[in-house]
């Protein structure tokens, strides 16, 4: 990803070549690249002109033609014009000529807008259909571990629980460095009640991105349940502390409870890339991240250059904390959610300083905890904790999984990367 002034840049030149020569050989390619850009920026009237000057020049271009109206959809989209993005997106799917890479993203988008957005009917009929367009993109494209995650969120919202935990493990295999899938599958380890489950999940989450706030939220969420305030405290710092700080530092439970809670920072939630991901969220980028400020990125998944994956936040569990992951939401609800869910936190925070500060320091006698520290936890040899029980706690639950019932271990995900791995190795 450029930075934003090097972007910046190469509008105005562009411009100024449009400028100075109106008739240039290859003034579609330029109104591509400008309205791409203007895309990223957020002038989304500006892109949507230069799109459209492109798609109208039939000289050769870097994307073809389906491509561009692709991008044209996609803006719609991100302008919170969802009818007019879904009837574009349906336009597209009827032509015979799509790539199955294309066929793909544009089942994604249009799947993740029928979980989302409210405008588009009836809660019913969009959780099936969006998990329709899911699953064909799946058909078009088996590999995109992004487009199984979604599905698992898909199945997650609608409390089938064990489809999404099938999907969420397909995602983790096609695609396992994605705090966003770990998170999602600790939410659900929380809400079946496997709190150590969950703990580890989450610690997956924040160990591939330290700055995920929405698995440091629900760790300490999670860590409060269970009574253990110290380690709810350091994962709700961690939550809030600025992503560019959260690299190089992680607060400890260990740490002393007087820091102010004034170095509260605004909480963010990774999306890829993962994207961000994913995402963007992407890993998980968000496709309405654009109409956040978000930068967008290509999918790894074949997405053409400047278009993202559909808004992908992991659900932050527990009152005023959730975000519901609602991509329809607009500038100003996105900003005012963010600014509760940081409220929110640092209430929290102040409450256990006031706790923390007032109860007497820990001695042998007390109660055993039910999930160990922060510090345990993160240093915590899963793969030698899971390997003396894989083979039988494996076998089990795929037999669980045949008759459609029965809670999912975090072994079972450990045990299935490790046979993934190891068939990769006989591979080679």
């Amino acid at each position: 990803m450029f930075p934003a002034s090097r972007v910046n840049e190469a509008i105005k030149s562009f411009q100024k070549l449009l400028y100075v020569c109106p008739d240039f050989v290859r003034a579609n390619e330029v109104h591509l690249r400008l309205g791409l850009m203007l895309k990223v920026n957020g002038d989304y009237e500006q892109s949507l002109k230069h799109l459209q000057l492109a798609l109208n020049d039939s000289s050769p271009c870097t994307l073809a033609q389906l491509e561009i109206r692709f991008h044209v959809a996609h803006l719609y989209e991100v302008q919170n014009k969802y009818r007019t993005a879904k009837e574009a997106y349906e336009r597209l799917l009827a032509s015979k000529q799509l790539t199955s890479s294309l066929k793909a993203d544009i089942y994604r988008q249009l799947g993740w807008m029928y979980h989302t957005v409210e405008l588009l009917g009836d809660k019913v009929q969009r959780e099936r259909l969006a998990i329709h367009c899911l699953q064909k993109s799946i058909e078009a494209e088996p590999r995109s571990g992004q487009t199984l995650y979604l599905l698992g969120r898909c199945f997650a919202g609608i409390n089938k629980v064990h489809d999404a935990f099938i999907a969420y493990r397909n995602s983790v295999e096609k695609s396992e460095g994605n705090a966003d899938t770990w998170c999602s599958i600790g939410v659900l380890y929380q809400q079946q009640n496997q709190p150590m489950d969950a703990l580890q999940a989450y610690i997956c989450a924040v160990q591939l991105d330290k700055s995920h706030s929405a698995a440091w939220t629900n760790l300490g969420i999670l860590y409060e349940s269970c009574n253990q305030p110290r380690d709810a405290y350091a994962c709700f710092r961690n939550a809030t502390i600025n992503q560019d700080q959260q690299k190089d530092r992680t607060v400890s439970a260990c740490e002393k409870s007087t820091v102010p809670a004034a170095s509260t920072g605004t909480t963010t939630s990774a999306t890829g890339a993962a994207t961000s991901a994913a995402a963007s969220g992407t890993s998980s980028v968000t496709a309405n991240s654009a109409a956040a400020g978000t930068p967008e990125t290509s999918s790894s998944s074949g997405t053409p250059t400047g278009t993202t994956a559909p808004n992908t936040q992991p659900t932050v569990l527990g009152g005023d904390l959730s975000n519901g992951g609602n991509s329809g939401a607009n500038n100003n609800s996105n900003n005012s959610s963010s600014s509760s869910r940081s409220q929110s936190l640092t209430q929290r925070i102040k409450f256990l300083q006031q706790h923390l500060g007032n109860a007497p320091m820990p001695s042998i006698t007390s109660k055993r905890r039910q999930l160990p520290s922060i510090e345990e936890a993160w240093n915590l040899p899963i793969s030698n904790e899971m390997s003396s029980r894989q083979q039988q706690t494996a076998q089990a639950q795929q037999r669980q999984f045949q008759k459609g019932y029965g809670q999912v271990s975090f072994a079972f995900f450990v045990y299935e990367g490790m046979k993934l791995n190891d068939a990769k190795e006989k591979c080679y």
